[in-house]
C-alpha cells in the first residue's frame, strides 16, 4: 500500500481524469492510448505523439485555452478468414488525446510534422512566459 502511495502522481492522475472527460467518459487501459512525450524549453512548449500507422490527413489538431486535442486513426486492419488471434497487441482504429499545456503559447503559431510515425508538435510560448535572465553585476 505504501509502494501504491509513492508511486501516485497526483499530476499524471488529473490530467488522466481531463482526458477521459474530453473522451466521452471512455476509461480505455492504457496500453490502447498512444504513448506522448510533452516537455518545454526556454521558448517553446513540444508534444511527441508515437502514432505510427497513420496518415496525415487522418490527423486532427486543436488547441483552445490551452488543452491541446489531437485525434487520429490509423489504418484499419483487413478480417481474414481462418485467423484465430490468441494475442492481438497491434491496435488499429481511432484515438483520442488531450494534453494541458503548461505555458500560454502562441496557439496560431504552432507547427505539426509527421515522421517515422512520430508526431511532433511545437508551440512558442508568448513572450511573458519565457524565462528571464538576470545578471548580477558587481560594484
Amino acid at each position: 500500500m505504501i509502494k501504491d502511495l509513492v508511486s501516485f502522481d497526483p499530476f499524471k492522475e488529473t490530467e488522466r481524469l481531463f482526458e477521459d472527460f474530453f473522451t466521452g467518459f471512455n476509461f480505455y487501459p492504457a496500453s490502447h492510448r498512444v504513448p506522448v512525450n510533452a516537455y518545454q524549453t526556454d521558448d517553446n512548449c513540444i508534444v511527441e505523439v508515437y502514432a505510427p500507422n497513420l496518415k496525415i490527413e487522418d490527423i486532427n489538431i486543436s488547441i483552445t485555452d490551452g488543452v491541446l486535442k489531437i485525434e487520429g486513426s490509423s489504418i484499419k486492419e483487413k478480417s481474414e478468414e481462418g485467423k484465430q488471434y490468441y494475442r492481438r497487441e497491434m491496435n488499429c482504429g481511432s484515438f483520442v488525446r488531450t494534453i494541458i499545456l503548461p505555458a500560454e503559447v502562441k496557439e496560431d503559431e504552432a507547427e505539426a510534422k509527421y515522421k517515422n510515425g512520430i508526431l511532433t508538435i511545437k508551440f512558442p510560448k508568448k513572450e511573458q512566459v519565457k524565462a528571464k535572465q538576470i545578471k548580477v553585476l558587481a560594484e
